[in-house]
């Protein structure tokens, strides 16, 4: 018998593929959760009815990432053959030749096999099946689990519906979680397995990676909601014109529902200016969502400031301020909010990654989260409920001969997963320390990423003698019969004669140099820009500054970065420009409508105040000085005096 083993990308492909009269007589799943991965166990048993032997095809989807652990084909009752790659590493191995090996004619005491693993599904030949005869595959292999809103889960994609298949019996094992869910599993359906994460799971694993070792943490908390006093910051700048305002509904109506019992809500809109949109707190399920996130943003300034009112928290029972925009905030004060008693959450719902100014405050707080939530819109990343859930305990990676390693806050329920070069030595979280351990098979396999390969099904005595069987000078003659009565289907088949074993190397991780990204767009449009909507402003603040001084002169250059359709920053600077001056121009900035272009772009634009020159003194003739003289001679005047003509 020969097994072969191969990943094929077909979605759909046929599960069974053999005789009419082969079926499946079990199909036993067992699913075990440990260490951030899911170990999965198969036992697939094999029947035919009748004297008459047959082989068989069976492709069986696995999910993505999966990894081999073991792969092994037996007899029911009777020995195995475990599949090995190793074995077939730099040698080129004559798979017709090596399944005859130790296989007397006539007879099959145990099943012969070769095969290939590859990443979408796996796809099993063997043989022989029937007379009285039943095949046995054994299959181990490993998956990352999916940790979202404290819950992991797997999903075993759906074999095909064939009747000739029995439904699966699935186990799960899952220490440190409770609720255990298991759905599906049918021909024709996904198996869905879940479980809520119960207890914290904290893994620090010393592996190697590409021929040194590398710490690999994995940390997930429970997830943990508590009441709060709750500040809903609603970004209004215009860079949120390229947000969908489904997003903005979305995230709005997930935090109101999830906030634990007793919370307390005010909503804050912000860009330039800010504005309240409830005057007191009220109950989450009091406001409406989908008019919250109706506004047009752009109303309240071409800017990103973000101000709380001195006031803002002065009743505020234990406060948290949730700020949902894109990320990009120019002069927020975090912490200067903490130092108040607020836990601040930065909810980024746009697409591109956090950039804003705001990272160099929130890096020097304790408590401020930055949460990247686009692709979370897709299903593929954090659990929107996720952005009032309490913060999981601060996390250190401690290496051997190493500075030790800090590790991001993340919210409770979502995972951390943490990869560096270096030997581990010990992970403390808050106040606990636990010691680096070794991996497990599962583990060891998922971070192995090994991919594609091929393998044979040789008996231990074989290896050893290996040599003789590699690189043969000529192909064995067929068997006449087949082996064991079985009809020699290696020599006709594509995956007979002439399939090498294969092995992935591990992939080269190339470090690019830092992206540089020049932002471009038309020097004339610019121009306008400021001329036409700054230009009457700076001329007016100049004019105010001039006021009873003619001989007053300044030269002031105004310099703005804009990007994401708003002004990231502005600076007045240059000759005769005092503090009054530079705030009246400033004013006139945050109502600036900027265009969309890529990229960021720096503009300094100058602007000229000249001094106006006092005329000149002209003679008078000797009649009008005379006349003058009588009217207002040189001696005082008395203020009550009426000087007429």
């Amino acid at each position: 018998m020969i097994v072969v083993v191969a990943w094929s990308p077909r979605a759909h492909a046929q599960t069974l593929d053999a005789p009419e009269d082969v079926r499946e007589v079990a199909h036993d799943v067992r699913v075990t959760f440990a260490e951030g991965v899911a170990e999965i166990a198969l036992r697939i048993e094999l029947a035919r009815d009748g004297t008459q032997r047959a082989e068989i095809g069976y492709t069986l989807a696995l999910p993505r990432g999966a990894e081999a652990i073991s792969l092994e084909v037996c007899r029911a009752g009777g020995g195995c053959r475990a599949l090995s790659s190793s074995i077939t590493r730099g040698s080129h191995v004559d798979p017709y030749a090596v399944a005859l090996h130790g296989a007397p004619r006539g007879r099959t005491s145990r099943p012969i096999a070769s095969a290939s693993w590859r990443r979408s599904a796996l796809t099993i030949r063997a043989a022989p099946v029937g007379d009285g005869a039943r095949l046995v595959l054994a299959v181990r292999y490993a998956a990352p689990l999916v940790v979202r809103g404290g819950t992991s889960s797997l999903v075993l994609p759906a074999r095909d519906a064939d009747p000739r298949l029995v439904p699966a019996s699935i186990t799960l094992v899952a220490p440190g979680h409770d609720t255990l869910s298991v759905s599906g599993g049918a021909p024709g359906e996904d198996a869905v397995i879940s479980a809520r994460v119960a207890s914290p799971l904290r893994v620090l694993a010393d592996v190697e990676c590409i021929g040194a070792r590398c710490a690999h943490a994995h940390l997930v908390e429970p997830r943990r909601v508590a009441r709060h006093d709750v500040i809903l910051a609603i970004d209004a700048s215009p860079s949120m014109l390229d947000v969908p305002v489904e997003r903005v509904e979305t995230a709005l109506r997930t935090v109101l529902a999830s906030l634990a019992p007793g919370s307390r809500v005010r909503v804050l809109r912000f860009g330039a200016r800010a504005r309240w949109e409830t005057s007191t707190w009220c109950a989450p399920d009091t406001l409406d969502a989908a008019r919250l996130a109706s506004e047009l943003p752009g109303a309240l300034g071409s800017r990103t400031l973000f101000d709380l009112p001195p006031d803002a928290l002065d009743d505020a029972r234990s406060p948290l301020v949730v700020v949902i925009g894109d990320g990009w905030l120019d002069r927020a004060d975090l912490a200067a909010l903490e130092a108040r008693g607020a836990r601040v959450v930065i909810a980024n719902v746009s697409d591109a990654p956090f950039g804003g100014v705001t990272l160099r405050a929130a890096s020097a707080t304790t408590s401020t989260m930055t949460l990247s939530l686009g692709a979370s819109f897709a299903g593929a990343g954090f659990d929107l409920a996720s952005i009032v859930a309490e913060p999981a305990p601060r996390a250190r990676i401690e290496l051997r001969g190493e500075p030790a390693i800090d590790l991001a806050t993340v919210p409770t329920g979502e995972a951390l997963t943490f990869f560096a070069p270096g030997r581990a030595a010990r992970l403390v979280v808050g106040t606990r320390t636990s010691r680096a351990s070794s991996p497990s098979d599962a583990l060891r396999a998922v971070l192995a990423q090994e991919g594609s390969f091929d393998a044979l099904a040789l008996d231990r005595r074989v290896l050893g003698d290996l040599d003789k069987w590699t690189r043969p000078r000529r192909r064995p003659p067929p068997v006449p019969g087949g082996i064991g009565g079985v009809h020699s289907w290696i020599t006709a088949m594509p995956i007979g004669h002439g399939l090498y074993a294969r092995s992935a190397r591990p992939p080269l991780l190339r470090v690019p140099a830092p992206a540089r990204i020049r932002a471009t767009a038309s020097a004339e449009t610019l121009r306008r820009m400021v001329r036409r909507q700054l230009g009457p402003r700076v001329r007016g603040c100049l004019a105010g500054a001039r006021a009873g001084r003619p001989d007053w002169h300044a030269h002031v250059t105004l310099d703005l970065s804009l990007a994401h359709r708003e002004v990231l920053g502005a600076r007045v600077s240059g000759e005769n420009v005092d503090a009054s001056l530079a705030s009246c121009i400033l004013a006139g900035v945050d109502d600036l409508q900027v265009p969309r272009f890529d990229g960021r772009i720096d503009v300094s634009y100058p602007f000229r105040a000249v001094a106006i020159a006092r005329p000149a003194a002209l003679p008078l003739d000797d009649a009008t000085s005379s006349v003058l003289d009588t009217i207002a001679p040189d001696a005082p005047v008395a203020p009550d005096v009426l000087l007429t003509p």
